[in-house]
């Protein structure tokens, strides 16, 4: 079976009981695929209590509305076929630019520069014993090349908090690590070495698709302008740039694109857009273009999982970008769905944006046809820089910039 075919079986589940039904029902298919699925929804088995205070936080995100987990894979679906299970769960907050910035700030007695509550959340971090780290941050530096000399100050922030002496921080509420200044440095030299050789592998991956969010968004922007209030118009031009120019529909991108073409200027996410400035257009977008790239981040680490041993990894996002954080919550999952047998996954979104595409007669794209034969096309044929240059004319002329 065509995994297409096989994840569009799953594709109206609302819980874990209708994923038992439909994983039974094509149990061959999903074996095959060796499929593993991370279900959220309100009324699911809590793996880890402490997911919904972590997600009750406002700047702390992770691909999932709900802060209930449940797992699927071969593996756990015979176990639960004869008895009760324990499921082996991992997570992780990971801090990306911005909240390493403050974090640093806030070891430096820049208190003017954080935001309201950062101490807290730092504190809770330290009495809770939550499990951090900076992945983001660190793949983010990878990917973009930040200032050296920040990047290598705000790790030791971080290595700080992350290897804190609790005991001191309880008595006197300063933070400090249990090692040395000198010992710290090494630590953080060896640490950079180590993670940015780890994690070098996704860094011409990342690149790709940093370029390809940039592309999606100029075509958003595109259709936005050029057919003012004509949705349909919109999101046809949106479709047929998808289809004929990149050969697959995103449909995350979709979800935003949608909902921008819909509130216009009053949508945080694309605010900045506003400007009669191109250069500044440019280098908004770029940064737009990182967010979503940033989401596609939390998707790898779900489905590498860090610690193997576990059965599921639910990792988090620390930050302080608005933008960012609207697009998470528009763009929440019920379910994710993934092989590595097949190296592919899927996320399954809470709003289901059916309705609105079959209303304006546009759900032929979403034909499991029209989905295998955009899957025929080269993809290497595909030339995203020559792609970008055209549609940055493009928006130039029609935004008269």
């Amino acid at each position: 079976m065509h995994y297409q075919e096989l994840i569009s079986k799953f594709q109206n589940i609302k819980n874990l009981n209708d994923a038992n039904v439909v994983y039974k029902t094509f149990y061959t298919e999903c074996l095959e695929h060796d499929l593993e699925i991370i279900i959220s929804s309100k009324n699911n088995s809590q793996i880890f209590p402490l997911f919904k205070t972590i997600n009750n936080i406002p700047q702390i995100k992770t691909l999932f509305e709900y802060s209930n987990f449940s797992v699927l894979n071969p593996k756990l679906f015979q176990k639960m076929q004869s008895d009760k299970i324990q499921v082996g769960y991992d997570y992780s907050i990971s801090f990306d630019l911005n909240s390493a910035r403050y974090l640093h700030d806030l070891l430096n007695n820049k208190t003017s520069k954080i935001p309201n509550g950062f101490s807290e959340l730092i504190s809770f971090f330290i009495t809770d014993d939550i499990q951090l780290d900076y992945v983001l941050y660190l793949v983010e530096n990878i990917t973009k090349n930040i200032d050296r000399d920040k990047f290598f100050e705000n790790t030791m922030s971080l290595q700080t908090l992350m290897s804190v002496d609790k005991d001191y921080f309880l008595k006197t509420n300063q933070i400090r690590s249990i090692h040395s200044k000198s010992e710290l440095i090494k630590i953080v030299e060896n640490s950079i070495e180590t993670e940015s050789t780890h994690y070098q592998k996704y860094a011409n991956e990342l690149k790709r698709i940093h370029l390809l969010m940039k592309v999606i968004l100029y075509s958003i922007l595109i259709a936005r302008f050029k057919y003012k209030n004509n949705q349909k118009l919109q999101l046809e031009y949106i479709l047929d740039f998808m289809k004929n120019n990149l050969f697959a529909i995103f449909h995350r991108e979709l979800i935003v694109a949608m909902k921008y073409f819909a509130e216009k200027q009053n949508f945080e996410f694309f605010k900045k857009v506003n400007t009669q400035s191109f250069e500044k257009l440019i280098k908004y977008i770029d940064n737009m273009a990182w967010d979503f790239v940033i989401v596609r981040i939390l998707e790898l680490l779900i489905k590498d999982k860090p610690k193997p041993q576990a059965d599921v990894f639910i990792p988090f996002l620390f930050t302080y970008d608005k933008g960012l954080l609207d697009i998470m919550s528009l763009t929440s999952c019920k379910a994710f769905l993934f092989s590595k047998k097949y190296n592919y996954h899927v996320p399954l979104y809470n709003k289901s944006i059916a309705s609105k595409l079959k209303k304006h007669k546009l759900d032929e794209y979403f034909t499991l046809e029209a989905i295998k034969l955009r899957e025929e096309q080269d993809i290497n044929n595909i030339n995203l820089e020559v792609i970008l240059e055209q549609l940055q004319n493009d928006l130039k002329k029609i935004m008269k910039l």
